[in-house]
């Protein structure tokens, strides 16, 4: 074979390897130490799916007292992002995927973001409870300080076994208007995001060692088009899930 012809292709074999082996999306670097958020988001028909990863932000604490004569595990569960940490591989992949390109002949940076049935864009993040864990959700905190989030709540149609906390995007601006407010916090601490739900567990019963119970959690963000024939078009134009993650509670 001739040399040259063989080493041109090799390069190109390394190239196409290369490009099969690279993530989709992008993997922005964290602001806070030892933490990552683990995320992948690509263009599909006009669309961006993707998953992020949280599992180095939510966290589990707690342990037994005794009251009243029974022992009580009593745990918080939850954990704190920064807005750069939680937004910056969104924000990388609207720059790249979304800003300049068109969607039903309009720029789709200008699209207003839109919830379902015309509802107000939020993100959710729903955490699933055992029947053995007690939560008194008048005594869960949530707060925000970052101006891509209008407000943070729990929402009240839970049932006793559930807790969704929910995040409002802005303040019904279009993408590009959205990532405006997250650019101006990418790089930046102390915009964080804060969730702590206070559990108890009776461990009466209960030996050291054992595992009490196992809390998931996941999330999801569903954003629609509202314009012109979007009665035709029903699924989510952004459409992101927050990976399960489960939390075992050891005695």
């Amino acid at each position: 074979m001739n040399k040259k012809f063989k080493k041109l292709s090799s390069i190109a074999l390394c190239t196409l390897m290369l490009a099969i082996a690279a993530p989709v999306g992008t993997f922005a670097e964290s602001i806070t130490p030892g933490k990552s958020v683990h995320a992948s988001y690509q263009d599909v028909n006009k669309k961006i799916i993707g998953s992020i990863n949280l599992k180095d932000y939510v966290t589990v604490s707690g342990s037994v007292v005794e009251e009243n004569g029974k022992k009580i595990y009593k745990g918080t569960i939850g954990g704190e992002i920064e807005s750069n940490d939680l937004f910056s591989d969104a924000f990388d992949t609207f720059n790249r995927q979304f800003k300049g390109k068109l969607y039903f002949g309009k720029p789709a940076e200008n699209l207003v973001m839109f919830g379902k049935n015309k509802g107000f864009p939020t993100c959710s993040y729903k955490i699933h409870l055992p029947s053995n864990v007690s939560v008194d959700k008048s005594k869960i905190l949530v707060s925000e300080n970052s101006d891509a989030i209008s407000k943070i709540y729990v929402d009240p149609k839970d049932s006793s076994d559930v807790v969704t906390i929910v995040m409002q995007l802005g303040n019904w601006n279009d993408y590009a208007g959205f990532f405006a407010l997250v650019e101006n916090e990418i790089g930046k601490s102390n915009h964080l995001i804060k969730v702590e739900i206070p559990f108890t567990i009776d461990v009466t019963n209960a030996n050291p060692g054992d595992t009490l119970a196992t809390i998931t959690s996941k999330g999801e963000c569903k954003l629609y088009y509202n314009g012109r024939l979007s009665f035709l078009y029903k699924a989510p134009i952004v459409d992101i899930n927050a990976e399960e993650i489960s939390n075992n509670i050891i005695y």
